[in-house]
C-alpha cells in the first residue's frame, strides 16, 4: 500500500521526532520522508553510539511496507541502514546479473542477502538504489581524496574545497544530485565522464510519480 505525500510528510515528522528524542540524528527529515513514499530503497543513519537498537526500530513500525535493519560499526559509531525489503527484492529480480555481481545470492532469502553484504560498498549503493553505471564506473575510478587536515579554519576550509573540486575535474568525477520536487538530492552520486547515465531519467521519473501521489 502506497502512502500519498501528505500522509507520508505526517508519517516522516512523526518517524524524525521519535528518533531525535534518542540522541542526534545524522539524518535529514526529506531522506525519512523519501523512504516512507518508497522513492528511496532505503535510508542510512549515521552515529548510533549510545542508543539501542530496538529504541530506533519502534518509531518506524507505522511503515506500510516490510523492512528490515542492519547495523554496522563505523570509525565513529555506528551506520544503521533501514532497508525497504520488497524494493530492494524487486531490483534483484529485474537486474538478476548485476545483483549477483555486487553480491546477492538468488539462492538465498532477501533478509540473509540484506544481512550478510553490507560490508560490501558497491552491494551498498546496490541497496541505496544507485544506478547500475554508477555503481559499475565508481570502484575501478575512485581515488583518495587530497586534503588538509585541521580544519576549524575558514581559509583551510576553502582550500579542501578548492582541492576537491580540481581534484573532481582532474579526475573526469562529477557529482550528480536527482532532487524531491522541493530541490533536496534524494540520490548523489560520482560519476566519470561527460556521458549521462540512462539510468538517471528513469529515477527521475520513478521520484516524480512517488511524490505526485495525492
Amino acid at each position: 500500500m502506497h502512502v500519498s505525500r501528505s500522509e507520508a510528510t505526517t508519517l516522516a515528522h512523526r518517524i524524525y521526532d521519535a528518533l531525535t528524542q534518542n540522541g542526534p540524528v545524522k539524518c535529514d527529515f526529506e531522506e525519512i520522508e523519501a523512504f516512507v513514499l518508497e522513492a528511496k530503497p532505503a535510508v542510512l543513519i549515521f552515529d548510533w553510539t549510545n542508543v539501542e537498537l530496538d529504541k530506533l526500530l519502534g518509531a518506524f513500525n507505522a511503515l506500510p511496507f516490510a523492512t528490515t535493519s542492519v547495523r554496522m560499526r563505523h570509525p565513529t559509531g555506528f551506520l544503521f541502514f533501514l532497508i525497504n525489503v520488497n524494493a530492494v527484492t524487486s531490483r534483484a529480480s529485474r537486474q538478476p546479473v548485476f545483483a549477483e555481481d555486487v553480491g546477492w545470492r538468488h539462492d538465498k532469502s532477501s533478509r540473509e542477502n540484506l544481512a550478510g553484504c553490507l560490508g560490501n560498498d558497491r552491494f551498498i549503493g546496490f541497496v541505496l538504489g544507485f544506478p547500475e553505471m554508477a555503481i559499475r564506473t565508481f570502484e575501478p575510478n575512485k581515488r583518495a581524496r587530497f586534503y588538509v587536515p585541521f580544519v576549524r579554519f575558514k581559509a583551510v576550509r576553502f582550500f579542501n574545497w578548492a582541492m576537491f573540486r580540481c581534484q573532481m575535474r582532474w579526475q573526469g568525477r562529477r557529482k550528480v544530485d536527482v532532487r524531491n520536487p522541493d530541490g533536496y538530492p534524494i540520490f548523489s552520486w560520482i560519476a566519470f565522464g561527460e556521458g549521462r547515465d540512462p539510468d538517471e531519467a528513469l529515477l527521475v521519473e520513478h521520484i516524480r510519480r512517488c511524490y505526485s501521489r495525492d
